[in-house]
């Protein structure tokens, strides 16, 4: 079921609307997981979008997954929803690989206003940190792409969100 996307990067799509595979079982959950470790050898990154929340289908996946990026915003619920997930893998001794992007920013100051925040949180209940890793700028051309059903690093490859995109892989590739 991998399809040909763009540039040559091959997508799984997940499903919409089906009941069936909301609540999976841990037999097929297990299956699941090894289906995609057999994928990691195939290919040099396996990206795996997870729905918001903190479901067993959310860490089934973040179990079998090397580097966890977590994308949140800067409005205080999402702060929250994010702590409750970072306390989780806290509790998994899995902070040590996870890195925060803050999705939908006005600046790179206001990224890092966030991040102070939920520092200061987990370290005064967690004594511990997580990785600060990169932004992605708001840009009304996301809205536009998503409106022409066309990703917007292909419909609009100069804006802010695009350009950030780059800058968080370029990153991610010299750290590795």
């Amino acid at each position: 079921v991998l399809l040909e996307g763009p540039s040559g990067i091959k997508i799984l799509p997940a499903t919409s609307g089906a009941l069936e595979l909301i609540h999976v079982d841990s037999g097929i959950r297990n299956s699941l997981s090894s289906e995609f470790n057999s994928l990691h050898h195939q290919y040099d990154f396996l990206l795996i979008d997870t729905p918001a929340g903190l479901g067993f289908e959310v860490f089934d996946f973040l179990d079998i997954a090397d580097q966890i990026m977590v994308v949140t915003t800067t409005e205080p619920t999402a702060i929250i929803d994010t702590y409750a997930m970072i306390k989780i893998l806290h509790s998994k001794n899995r902070l040590s690989n996870i890195y925060l992007v803050f999705n939908w920013v006005n600046s790179e100051n206001e990224a890092h206003e966030a991040f102070d925040k939920l520092t200061l949180i987990m370290q005064k209940f967690l004594h511990n940190n997580i990785n600060f890793w990169s932004f992605i700028q708001y840009d009304t051309a996301v809205n536009k792409a998503v409106m022409e059903q066309v990703p917007f690093l292909i419909s609009f490859p100069d804006g802010s969100a695009a350009n950030s995109i780059r800058k968080l892989c370029d990153e991610y590739l010299i750290e590795q």
